[in-house]
């Protein structure tokens, strides 16, 4: 032991007196620094939540755990070297004749290893403490100092992570006495961390997600899913018993391998420098004279050509003829394999393979991995020579120095599509195991081998040769590509710099859509990668010019050669690639600054304060109500240019005259024509913040209207740095009448992120105007300006394209190479529509006189029946339940997929590609698409016959009351066990929805805008409800709330109102129930403590069940107050998946024991077992019956009262531990 510490004492001081130590401590504390100072706000921009602590124990110990990760390569050079070391300097033999043992030698290494590593790991603690400190952090973010919250994950996780890696890196070099192998092991290890990651998340095995994580994230992530604001802020790391077990077992592992090591390693010299234990003796052999072949020299471009294809084999060779090569490369095959069984998965409904959607997973997956592969591989062949000591037989060759220079970047080029390739045909493959046959080979040769070479790997690779040419270390290098690559961001976003042409690789993003494709972002593209690829090559020339051959590697010798290797035709060759690199960039820059404006995040930031500054106090001034719309909208798909023409009708609808009218436009728009039918003065035109006003000559008088005619046009020129797919598109255009002219101030203009409005002197915002806010309630929830329109729009579009808006369609007919099409809506809808253009198919069919469509892209008929039976099944439930539908016509229209959404629009749902027109719905798969078509036809009730205030809870009577009928829609055509799954997916995200909240997390009745809570647990609780009250009664309350507010004007309603009529709807016993589910954050934690069941005569059982009841109140960060409970919860047992006996039974206390009698025998029973009741650990809600004589209850409880209910039937599914 002593040889070991000594050993070890001996390697720490080594590594401490390194430059790469302290290298590598830097580099963690400013990686640390910047994570948390960011988190603070030190940089600007939106920093996140406000009200969550940056230096909270969970997000230290995350921060921690996340860079322990990612620090494997660092452990695997400090553990690798620490034993390759002696065999590079060929010290080994001194320690290989010692009196030490291998166990020792190897020990003294990996503890020496892992103490540097540890000391080089302390900086990620220095940049936190120092980002805390930091003067531009947000200081009221900053919590008080707690030495345990960095103690408990370095003792936890960091430590474990670096005993268990470095012993894998140790065993590994010492086996193989090479480097190569370790670095391969580092990456090896990641990437099979992913996979384990994917396969254990697809099982969700609940001991096998926890241990097979071997660096602790799993446990940690697992214990902490469901943590509110106040735990994440105070509460410490746990560390429980599922931690504790991974921790010993990932110990234990790489106990085993170092000591399966230590066996296998011996004191001895490798084989090929084995001598023989018998004397040696030279043999003789008969002299035979030689006979030398005269050689033709040769010095011609052929033959340089020739020299440099042999040089880009043999580079090539050292690549590929390395195993590890293929063991990675495997490994990132795998990763992608394992990944695509999830493909797209929504509800856990994986989409069909087609090709975009691969290209994503398997182009995205190889990203990194080529990546490393570049950066590593760069320095291996440009230090080969060196490394190899034979850098002066080779650099005396009468070679030029372009050829091995250039044989490294084509040896390299040639690996990245090798890769590429295997990319594409592991695609294929995913495809084709899937059974789908349409491949798309061009699109994947495109993408892969030259859309993702040239954005995203050809400037690594310029980067990494020149940076290895510079830097007289190959490691130095590598950490310096690393460096300039990924901190290129922060340098980028510190300095402002936005513009593609100064950020170095800066391309616009390719997004594939299979309706429109590439669209028109192609044509900037490929100006963008000519700019880019020559700067590129200007790179590679310089590092031409620096490449070391001989032993001159001074600057001073090396700026000597470069100027010798300066030769007029590089010379030639230099300026003409300047030339490229001035002429595209100029073109470029009079493209997106000339023909188009292009705005910094401050100049937008600034453009957004000053229009609150200077026109919020015009909020509130009356004005008159838009009644009425006729539109002349024209569509240019193959120039995406658009025009708006229209009239609308004003009425004063106040008490007073009103003086003036304000109008607000898109910046963005240019105006032909903005102008009233009566006499007025423009008296502000604003055309930067897009705000007019007009001084009316004499005041509209109460009931009185005018006209305004108004001539709009979004131009396009050239291209912009970055591609908009709004207003208009090649095929697929879709937008709303946000780009029409909108009466009055507008809201959603304001900055809304508070470090931004804090730095332009705002006051806070709120996110919605208050419940009792009388004068907000004067305006619906998607209209300032607008109660109900009449409307009336005439479409223009290309002859080869169908132009949709809401309506019904009067007449159609091509003129002038064009199509047009007019639609006039019968009754008045809200101000709130959509315009869509595209290449269509048509699928038509009918409900009860209603006229359905789909229109789709051509290619994309998978589940165009599906919504066609989805649309009838909720025309039919909603028109049963709650009243008729408003219109003679419904309408589904796909669009392309940048955005991944579906909206309702009166007889109108535009709907997007990516989330339902290639779902591969099976059998017991939960069909999303189904579900997302009811749940938008439902918004026609919704939203678009009662008109919801724009005020808190908004979201609750349209959004929940929508998904509530989705529910029961899809439970008529499903059955109860599909709706148990999805409820479960809508419980996991409310719960780790309220750990993310920015500001409070408020009831279902104030909600605002929170998308958690008016989606996720407004199903929950309007589920839950239907089982309390009944669905006659819910439905009963929702029709009567209907009907109170159809139609219906200013003022209106609001989520009080829903609840007068829901608080009608309930027994005074359950009237606490509509309380907890809706005016307040009310939580549960239920489990069943012991089940066990004895065989009674007749073929019967008799279970006995104890269980536990435990009611919480949370306030608005999560600090939750316990209640007692008084409350009616379910109680079943189970047969197989059937529930043989179901109650509901009041509770008391917290603790009950039950005693039933069931006529099958039982499996499990628990508390709340179909999950109504919101907890957070439903997993222990039910459990296992064990079979054997009832245990005695302590108190006796009357037998349950029987209904109709408890009787077996076909049970939700269950979540249980089993």
């Amino acid at each position: 032991m002593r040889a070991v510490l000594r050993l070890a004492g001996f390697e720490l001081r080594y590594q401490l007196r390194r430059i790469a130590t302290w290298v590598y401590f830097v580099v963690f504390g400013l990686t640390a620094f910047l994570v948390v100072a960011g988190q603070g706000g030190a940089f600007g921009g939106d920093s996140g939540d406000a009200i969550s602590l940056i230096n909270s124990p969970i997000r230290i110990a995350t921060i921690l755990a996340v860079l322990s990760l990612l620090g494997v390569p660092v452990t695997a050079a400090f553990a690798g070297n620490a034993v390759y070391r002696d065999f590079h300097t060929g010290s080994y033999p001194l320690f290989f004749t010692t009196p030490i043992r291998p166990a020792s030698y190897l020990g003294g290494r990996w503890l020496g290893a892992v103490a540097a590593n540890l000391v080089a790991f302390l900086g990620t603690v220095v940049g936190i403490l120092v980002a805390c400190v930091w003067p531009t952090v947000d200081h009221g973010r900053v919590g008080a100092f707690d030495p345990l919250a960095f103690l408990a994950p370095l003792g936890v996780i960091v430590i474990p992570n670096l005993l268990f890696t470095a012993a894998l890196f140790v065993t590994l070099t010492a086996l193989t006495r090479k480097m190569l192998p370790t670095y391969a092991g580092g990456m090896a290890l990641l990437v099979g961390w992913a996979i384990a990651q994917v396969f254990t998340q697809a099982v969700d095995e609940y001991w096998l997600s926890r241990l097979g994580d071997p660096f602790g994230l799993a446990p940690m992530s697992l214990a902490t899913r469901y943590w509110t604001v106040a735990e994440k802020n105070f509460a410490a790391m746990p560390v429980d018993a599922p931690m504790l077990w991974n921790r010993l077992l990932w110990l234990a592992v790489g106990a085993g391998v170092f000591a399966l090591g230590t066996l296998a390693f011996r004191f001895r010299q490798t084989a090929g420098e084995a001598r023989s234990a018998g004397r040696w003796e030279p043999r003789e052999a008969p002299l035979e004279p030689l006979h030398p072949r005269p050689a033709t020299r040769s010095f011609t471009f052929g033959t340089r050509l020739h020299q440099l294809a042999a040089e880009t084999r043999r580079s090539i060779h050292e690549v590929v003829a390395n195993v590890w090569f293929y063991v990675l490369t495997g490994l990132c095959l795998l990763f992608v394999a394992v990944a695509s069984t999830q493909l797209g998965a929504i509800y856990g409904t994986k989409t069909f393979p087609v090709t975009y959607k691969v290209l994503e997973l398997v182009g995205g997956t190889f990203v990194l991995f080529v990546i490393v592969i570049i950066t590593f591989y760069s320095g291996e062949l440009v230090w080969n020579e060196r490394e190899s000591r034979a850098a002066g037989i080779h650099d005396s060759l009468p070679v030029p120095t372009w050829v091995p220079f250039l044989a490294r970047f084509l040896a390299l080029l040639a690996i990245v599509y090798a890769l590429q390739a295997a990319a594409m045909l592991c695609g294929m493959g995913i495809q084709a195991a899937q059974g789908y046959t349409k491949f798309e080979p061009w699109l994947y040769v495109r993408s892969l081998f030259f859309y993702q070479v040239v954005s995203t790997y050809l400037p690594i690779l310029f980067l990494a040769l020149l940076v290895q040419t510079l830097v007289n270390h190959k490691y130095v290098g590598y950490l310096a590509v690393i460096a300039i690559y990924v901190g290129q961001g922060l340098v980028y976003f510190l300095l402002g710099v936005r513009h593609n042409l100064l950020t170095y690789g800066g391309m616009p993003g390719l997004t594939y859509s299979d309706m429109n494709g590439y669209g028109h972002v192609l044509g900037a593209w490929r100006w963008f990668a000519l700019y880019w690829t020559g700067v590129g090559l200007l790179l590679l020339v310089a590092a031409h010019l620096f490449w070391v051959r001989g032993r001159e590697t001074g600057m001073k010798w090396r700026l000597r050669l470069a100027r010798r290797r300066l030769t007029r035709p590089l010379l030639a060759v230099t300026a003409g690639l300047a030339a490229l690199v001035l002429a595209t960039g100029g073109f470029i820059w009079y493209n997106t600054n000339v023909l188009n404006h292009f705005e910094t995040e401050r100049e937008g930031e600034e453009i957004q304060a000053s229009y609150e500054k200077r026109y919020k106090r015009f909020e509130w001034v009356p004005q008159p109500r838009l009644t009425a719309a006729v539109l002349n909208l024209d569509v240019f798909p193959r120039t995406r240019d658009l025009r708006l023409r229209g009239t609308y009708t004003l009425t004063n609808r106040t008490a007073g005259p009103i003086d003036s009218l304000h109008v607000d436009l898109l910046n963005s728009l240019k105006v032909r024509l903005l102008a009233l039918d009566r006499p007025a003065r423009r008296v502000v035109a604003d055309s930067a913040r897009g705000y007019y006003v007009f001084r009316l000559e004499r005041p509209l008088a109460p009931g009185d209207s005018l006209h305004l005619r108004f001539d709009l046009a979004h131009e396009t020129h050239g291209f912009t740095n970055e591609p908009s797919w709004q207003p208009v598109v090649n095929n697929g255009t879709f937008f709303n009448n946000q780009y029409l002219p909108h009466v009055g101030y507008q809201g959603e203009g304001e900055l809304t992120d508070e470090r931004a409005r804090e730095k332009h002197g705002l006051p806070q915002r709120p996110r919605a105007a208050a419940i009792g806010d009388l004068r907000a309630r004067t305006r619906n929830f998607v209209s300032s300006g607008a109660d109900w329109i009449a409307f009336d729009v005439t479409l223009s579009t290309d002859a080869g394209q169908t132009a949709v808006a809401p309506g019904y369609l009067q007449r159609t007919w091509t003129q002038g190479g064009r199509r047009y099409a007019r639609y006039v809506m019968d009754a008045p809808i809200l101000d709130f529509y959509a315009i869509l253009s595209a290449r269509y198919a048509v699928r038509r069919d009918r409900w009860k006189g209603v006229a359905l469509e789909v229109y789709y892209n051509p290619g994309h008929a998978y589940n165009v029946g599906r919504m066609l039976r989805a649309s009838k099944a909720a025309l039919e439930y909603c028109t049963r339940e709650f009243g008729p539908y408003q219109h003679r016509q419904l309408r589904i229209l796909e669009f392309p997929r940048y955005a991944p959404f579906a909206q309702s629009f009166d007889n109108t749902i535009p709907y997007s590609e990516e989330i339902g027109f290639i779902a591969d719905v099976r059998r017991d798969d939960i069909d999303y698409p189904f579900f997302v078509t009811a749940h938008e036809v439902a918004h026609q009730w919704w939203g678009h016959q009662e008109a919801p205030a724009d005020v808190q809870g908004a979201a609750m009577l349209s959004e929940t009351l929508a998904e509530y009928t989705a529910l029961m829609v899809m439970e008529k055509a499903y059955g109860r066990e599909k709706i148990g799954r999805f409820l479960r997916y809508e419980l996991d995200q409310y719960l780790e929805g309220r750990g993310g909240e920015r500001r409070a997390e408020k009831p279902l009745t104030l909600v605002e805008n929170q998308q958690y809570i008016h989606y996720n647990k407004g199903a929950l609780a309007m589920y839950a409800l239907r089982d309390y009250l009944g669905e006659e009664a819910v439905n009963g309350a929702l029709r009567a709330f209907l009907a109170e507010w159809r139609f219906r004007g200013p003022p209106y309603p609001t989520s009080l109102d829903l609840m007068r009529h829901l608080r009608a709807a309930a027994p005074d016993s359950l009237k606490p129930v509509v309380e907890d589910l809706f005016s307040h954050v009310t939580l549960w934690e239920n489990r069943a403590v012991s089940a066990r069941s004895r065989a009674l005569p007749g073929k019967r059982w008799e279970v006995t069940l104890t269980v536990d009841a435990k009611k919480l109140r949370a306030d608005s960060l999560g600090n939750e107050t316990v209640l007692p409970v008084r409350d009616w919860i379910d109680v079943g047992v189970y047969a197989g998946d059937s529930l043989v006996y179901f109650a509901r039974q009041r509770f008391n206390a917290s603790r009950r024991v039950f005693r039933v009698t069931v006529a099958q025998r039982p499996d499990s029973a628990g508390i709340d077992p179909q999950h109504k009741l919101i907890d957070r650990r439903v997993a222990d809600n039910v459990m296992v019956v064990a079979q054997g004589p009832a245990l005695r209850a302590p108190t006796r409880t009357p037998p349950p009262r029987r209904s109709a209910r408890d009787s077996a039937s076909p049970a939700a599914v269950r979540y249980s531990s089993r």
